[in-house]
This record gives structure tokens, sequence and C-alpha cells, in this order.
């Protein structure tokens, strides 16, 4: 983006709406700069709060992504990797994958892991790999806890890095 610029949608009825961010994008080679010009406010460049965020990436061996948010209600650990990225390392039902999760540079977790379609594939107790509601990455234990009993966050400084075996 270009900028950020705080706007008012000010339409002189009743009380104005707060101002709000509005991002920027390369209005001049659109042709709009005059009109945005004189419809924003102040740059808000120096109020701006940059959150760290590692996008989900495979450079040939290994997938990388972050765990935004963990399934708390069963313990399962989400990844942002989708579909296309585990498509992508030729990763199929029944594989076994080496998953390594860390905490900044802490290992919390490193084990091999059974991808699957169903957690009926594997034991009771066993842990599984698969693609949630979401069709991301996930790791869970069928019919555990898989953050709890290895002590698993989400937020940006949980990482997943998955190799096939």
């Amino acid at each position: 983006f270009a900028a950020i610029c705080e706007v008012c949608d000010d339409v002189g009825e009743e009380a104005p709406a707060p101002p709000r961010p509005l991002l920027l994008f390369e209005v001049v080679e659109t042709g709009l700069s005059d009109v945005v010009q004189g419809l924003v406010g102040p740059s808000l460049a120096g109020n701006v709060v940059r959150i760290p965020y590692q996008a989900a990436a495979f450079d040939g061996r290994t997938l990388r992504g972050n765990l935004p948010v963990l399934d708390v209600q069963f313990g399962n650990v989400w990844s942002n990797i989708p579909k296309a990225l585990v498509e992508r390392a030729n990763v199929a039902a029944g594989d076994t994958l080496t998953v390594t999760i860390r905490e900044r540079d802490r290992v919390v977790f490193k084990g091999d892991v059974r991808y699957v379609n169903t957690f009926g594939e594997v034991p009771e107790g066993a842990p599984v790999a698969y693609l949630n509601s979401l069709l991301n990455l996930s790791v869970a234990i069928n019919l555990g806890n898989f953050a709890a009993t290895h002590h698993i966050g989400s937020g940006p400084d949980w990482h997943l890095d998955v190799e096939k075996k």
C-alpha cells in the first residue's frame, strides 16, 4: 500500500461516524489521487502496529507455517498451511510426516505423525495430521488433546515445520 490515512464518513446527517483507517493503494496510477486527497485525513503511518506473521510456504522439502489458533474444544493444533501446499509437497493419506513445532526457537514437539483422512485410521491415542474444516493442515491426537499433552500454544511465536518421510 502507498499510505495509511484516516477517513471520516461524515455525510452531514446525524452524528459523524468515527474516523477509521484506510489503506491507500497506488491511487496515482488509477487517476484518483485528486479525488482521494480531498477525502482523507492525516497519515497514520507512525501509529501503525505491525504484527509478525509467517506465511505458509513449501521450499521443495519442508512445509512451513504458523499456528494462528488452537481448536480449544478438542485440543487440535491448526496451522495456516493450506491444502494446495500439502498437495504440492506430494503428501497423501497414509504418509508419515515428521512434524516439528516450535515456540520461537525452542522445539516443543518433534515426532512422526500419520497423515489421514479420518481419525479412525489410527489407534486411539495416536497422533494424526489432517486437513481441518478450513482445509489447512492440523495436528491432533485421536481421542486426545494434542495441545495440552505437548503444551502447544498459538500466535505469531508458534511455528510448524513438516517433512514427508
